[in-house]
């Protein structure tokens, strides 16, 4: 094959040196903007999870907890006093509490009775009352910077043995449009 008016032929096996070794910036993408954006991209991340993510708007602590054993021996009435202290700018309202009992033979959960039976069981069990705090119920509203004592009354599926041999008690209290706030003992 002849070369056509001005163009050498192309031969394959003798590619010019300069053509074989090209610079590698035209071959391979720029190290540094790719790094720069990568940590730009990340800093945005970051900060809109720190933004978007919220706060647990009030504080607190399990004050009390003492148990009676129902007559039947397999179950127990806990009474669980709570302390809030609501650390916000605006109001807070409780949406409901979930208390989870750890012990070795596995774990438990329930909700506290409503107020409205607090009387009820402190009288057919005067063990029940070692609080003075009334019920912390559902739509209970902590103004800013103020503070509650609340009493949580759960039953669950162990003797009194084996609640004195729990692992742990964790009480989640859930607020309306914020993070709920966990207490454990």
């Amino acid at each position: 094959m002849t070369a056509q008016a001005g163009k050498p032929e192309f031969d394959a096996g003798h590619v010019p040196m300069t053509e074989e070794f090209d610079s590698p910036r035209r071959s391979l993408p720029p190290a540094v903007p790719v790094l720069v954006a990568a940590v730009v991209l990340g800093i945005a991340v970051f900060t809109m999870v720190r933004v978007t993510n919220p706060v647990t708007p009030a504080s607190g602590a399990i004050t009390k907890m003492f148990h009676v054993e129902q007559s039947t021996g397999d179950r127990v009435l806990v009474g669980i006093e709570v302390h809030l202290k609501n650390m916000g700018q605006k109001p807070v309202w409780v949406k409901g509490v979930d208390v989870k009992l750890t012990t070795p033979q596995g774990e438990f959960t329930d909700q506290p009775a409503p107020g409205v039976d607090h009387p009820r069981y402190l009288q057919a069990f005067p063990g029940l009352r070692q609080s003075n705090a009334q019920p912390l119920g559902m739509d209970t509203k902590i103004q800013p910077g103020n503070e509650r004592d609340g009493l949580l009354i759960v039953a669950f599926p162990v003797n009194g043995d084996g609640f004195d041999k729990r692992q742990s008690v964790e009480v989640k209290v859930n607020f309306y449009d914020q993070k709920p706030l966990i207490l454990k003992q």
